[in-house]
């Protein structure tokens, strides 16, 4: 027997930090007649939901599967399979509808990976200065 290929031999570089992976499950709606020929024209005729997760690898499966792989800490995308739409947008849309989500699961996984969170630099705070009254003796 020949040797078996595996895809994971060339996605090493998709290991060790957090993906964010969307995968878009498209199915008839209630009201669709899937019997009638041109159902999937219709307006309002398929329900769209989105399964996003995070994982820190990227498996053959995802790959062959999800609709778009973000990486989190190189902060690019690895796949979009939305063909008219820019990888930037696609990007900015995900990173500000899941951004609560992906900010807990990312200080999840510096915790277990020893990694300390960035400082973020906060507001500074006002300088208060306090004058001692002097009266005149």
């Amino acid at each position: 027997m020949g040797k078996k290929r595996t895809i994971t031999e060339k996605t090493v570089y998709l290991s060790h930090r957090p993906f964010l992976i969307i995968d878009l499950i498209h199915k008839p709606s209630a009201s669709a007649r899937t019997h009638i020929k041109g159902w999937m024209d219709r307006p309002n005729a398929v329900e769209s939901h989105e399964n996003p997760y995070l994982v820190d690898r990227v498996a053959a499966r995802h790959l062959r599967q999800a609709t778009v792989i973000i990486d989190l800490m190189n902060k690019k995308m690895v796949k979009n399979r939305f063909k008219d739409t820019p990888a930037q947008e696609v990007y900015d849309h995900y990173t500000r509808k899941y951004g609560g989500h992906i900010a807990q699961a990312l200080s999840i996984w510096r915790a277990r990976n020893g990694i300390a969170d960035p400082v973020v630099e906060a507001e500074p705070a006002p300088l208060t200065v306090t004058m001692a009254s002097t009266t005149p003796p």
